[in-house]
């Protein structure tokens, strides 16, 4: 639920004392803090102070909110319009005069007036009613700064309870200023809450915008020139005389730089002339932009196909080659079609299909009509039916911006629409009519060649094992994130069951993250179990998945890998992974040359192979950003009685190659960074281990929390490290282990409750 509520500020707790604390500490008091109307939205009130300070108050407490925030997992939000239907983010000034020498509100008649200009103003000063004059008459000429962005201006607009006129009433909270006084406030409270700010407006510039204009109308003696708002009456009610504010930053600006404007009166030009430019400036950005909005609804397009071309056999138009697709784009299909138009009886019922596809479709594109869908499934259950079976050779994707998908499935020798599904891609949905050819494929397919099907990861805070509807919430969630795909290097080992470890579990999250992801093997049995597992775990992935065999020791497979990200546009994180431990891995007098040498190939080689050809992709498609991630290990960071010196010499390696790596490449943008587990409850150690309960009692016994890593808790640091989340995050060795390489003597008592992994 939201709005006002007793329970949503239990949520978040830790955030929301944080942000006290430390506002405390700055004399940023908060003297209010509660629910608003919006999912997610506060109010804060500031402890009141003189002018100066309440704007460094003010600009204060948004960075510690932003500030606090980033240890949390949270993106808070000073937009004044984040979401459309729903109320904005204002900001609010309460202001009022005070004599220095007496303390005494300036705003406030000691005795009522008997004569009021308006029955609500018989409490306030003569110096109050100017200063309000003066606020209402330069209001509409400063808005620039109360409202100063784009955004500002979807926040202002009827029916949210936001103030569009030049209006004021006495309590009134829909009126632009807003007389708080007697009788219903004590008199040293008697104030003017300026309402038509924003929440991203700059508070010295609002504050100093009101105090000047306030002034003005005390020395030239304004009177007030708009009755106030009824009670109980909304802005453009009957009593609301007031003038419309500006519609949109290029109107506010354009009256702001007006030679007859208040705000040069009040400002000077100086001012006026550099504030206004840079709105000119925002102004030009906001009408040359394209939005997602517009995208949404105005593009239409067809997909390539498999083939550009298919013979009918149809006795009207004999051998006749038509185009795939029955709405062409291109002149040489547009031909086609009009040769075989010529040749086969019915040509208007084509026509007529044709128009209905292009009419109701793309300019209607409302398929929440249904005498727009009962014309789409007539016309088509028709032209199937006039083609009988030669339309089962017809393979044709069509696709239209704007509207949901409509599952086309075959019935008899005709086609029916049935419910609309959604699409893959948040945000954006799709119209996808497609032909059938025999066998399976009678699916609508998600291809959109105007969209790249980059996929944005989020880091979740608390993971389970969410469904496909759960996964909805990460994408609409605003923290900063990487639009990825993924090349998961694994195990190069031919054991299948070894691919359940930190890979498995990395490409898992990965997916269920909405990442494209390339999982590489050397071993095809472990690539088929693992792909299986993850189409379990994620049935309805976001990204495209696939499997490649590749031996890691060989440049020629690790380029061609790599290579194979070309298609969906590059690689954007590369996770190094694939490692072997052997079994005759010993000290330096019994471990054999060749078990020296392999390891070396597949745990040093293979990462540089997958660093190099990661950097050749990124630079081949100019990306300007980059994640490579290499697993070495903490036996690189600490000595061992339990000899393995050429796993730990090329771990050793993986790090000063990493480190490297990372200088050479940061002013590419890309990151390099070493995963260093501590030894992990996967197969290969457990393998290892076998039921040797001492050799596993002296491994256990160094962790803090009494036991082994699981292999999710490496995948969440490799998806961290993967995201922009960790942009500044370079060079690092980067120790997950639980405390293990920090540890002295630990505590005795039982072991910690491990995360449950993904594949389990």
């Amino acid at each position: 639920m939201f709005g006002y509520s007793l329970t949503r500020p239990t949520h978040n707790q830790e955030y929301y004392y944080g942000i006290f604390d430390a506002c405390e500490k700055f004399r940023c008091g908060i003297e209010g803090w509660h629910t608003e109307s919006g999912p997610g939205v506060f109010e804060a009130a500031l402890q009141f102070g003189e002018i100066t300070q309440m704007a460094d108050r003010a600009a204060l407490f948004k960075l510690t909110v932003k500030s606090i925030a980033s240890k949390f997992g949270i993106t808070p939000c000073f937009m004044a319009k984040p979401r459309a239907g729903l109320p904005g983010n204002s900001g609010h000034m309460h202001v009022s005069l005070v004599d220095q020498k007496t303390g005494k509100n300036l705003f406030y008649r000691e005795t009522e007036d008997k004569n009021p200009p308006y029955p609500d103003l018989r409490y306030l000063s003569d110096i109050g009613r100017h200063f309000l004059a003066g606020l209402l008459e330069g209001l509409p000429d400063i808005m620039p700064i109360v409202a100063p962005t784009v955004n500002s201006y979807k926040r202002l607009v009827e029916n949210f309870w936001a103030p569009v006129t030049v209006s004021w009433g006495f309590e009134h909270r829909a009126a632009s200023i807003r007389l708080i006084a007697p009788p219903t406030a004590s008199a040293k409270a008697t104030r003017f809450e300026v309402r038509v700010a924003g929440a991203d407006a700059n508070p010295y510039l609002v504050l100093g915008a009101i105090l000047v204009l306030g002034w003005r109308g005390v020395e030239k003696k304004l009177e007030i020139s708009v009755p106030p708002l009824g009670k109980g009456e909304d802005v453009g009610g009957a009593s609301d005389k007031g003038a419309r504010l500006a519609k949109s930053l290029k109107e506010a600006t354009a009256r702001f730089m007006a030679k007859d404007s208040v705000a040069r009166e009040a400002f000077g030009d100086e001012f006026v002339e550099h504030f206004g430019g840079t709105r000119e400036h925002e102004v030009r950005a906001w009408d040359e932009a394209v939005t997602d909005w517009e995208v949404k609804r105005y593009i239409e397009t067809r997909t390539p196909t498999k083939s550009t071309s298919t013979k009918f056999s149809c006795p009207d138009a004999p051998n006749i080659t038509i185009p795939i697709a029955m709405l062409p784009s291109k002149d040489e299909d547009k031909d086609a079609v009009a040769k075989w138009e010529q040749g086969v009886k019915g040509k208007k019922l084509v026509k007529w299909f044709d128009d209905q596809v292009h009419g109701f479709m793309a300019a209607r594109g409302d398929l929440e009509d249904e005498k727009v869908k009962k014309q789409y499934e007539k016309a088509y259950n028709t032209l199937l039916h006039f083609f009988h079976e030669n339309m089962q050779q017809w393979q044709s994707e069509v696709v239209y911006r704007g509207i949901d998908l409509l599952e086309v499935q075959k019935c008899g020798s005709q086609a029916c629409l049935t419910k609309p599904v959604r699409s893959r891609f948040k945000r954006r949905s799709y119209l996808i009519a497609t032909g059938f050819s025999p066998g399976p494929r009678n699916k609508v397919t998600d291809m959109a060649p105007f969209h790249d099907k980059h996929h944005l990861i989020k880091r979740p805070i608390a993971h389970k094992q969410n469904t496909a509807s759960d996964r909805k919430d990460f994408n609409s969630s605003s923290s900063p994130s990487l639009a990825c795909r993924l090349l998961a290097v694994d195990s190069s080992s031919t054991d299948p069951s070894l691919l359940r470890g930190i890979g498995l579990e990395t490409s898992i999250l990965f997916a269920h993250e909405g990442a494209s992801v390339l999982l590489a093997d050397i071993s095809g049995p472990a690539l088929e179990r693992a792909l299986k597992k993850l189409n379990e775990l994620v049935p309805d992935p976001a990204g495209q998945i696939e499997t490649t065999i590749c031996d890691v020791s060989k440049e020629s497979d690790v380029k061609a890998m790599v290579e194979k990200l070309d298609a969906w546009g590059g690689c954007d994180v590369i996770f190094n992974n694939a490692g072997i431990m052997h079994a005759d891995d010993a000290d330096a007098i019994d471990t054999p040359e060749k078990i020296w040498d392999l390891t070396q190939n597949i745990n040093v080689k293979g990462v540089w192979f997958g660093s190099k050809h990661a950097v050749l992709s990124m630079r081949k498609h100019k990306k300007t950003k980059g994640s490579i991630i290499n697993t070495a290990s903490v036996v690189a960071l600490v000595g061992s009685s339990a000899p393995q010196l050429a796993y730990t010499a090329s771990k050793g390696a993986v790090l000063a190659m990493t480190r490297e790596l990372a200088i050479v490449h940061a002013k590419e943008g890309f990151r390099f960074n070493a995963l260093c587990p501590a030894p992990l409850n996967t197969p290969l150690l457990q393998d290892w281990l076998g039921d040797d309960a001492a050799k596993r009692h002296r491994r256990e016994i160094h962790f803090p929390s009494g036991r082994f890593g699981e292999a999710i808790e490496q995948a969440q640091a490799v998806l961290f490290l993967a995201s922009d989340e960790s942009s500044f995050v370079n060079a690092t060795d980067f120790v997950v282990d639980g405390g293990l390489t920090r540890a002295y003597v630990t505590a005795q008592g039982p072991p910690t409750q491990p995360p449950a992994n993904l594949a389990r």
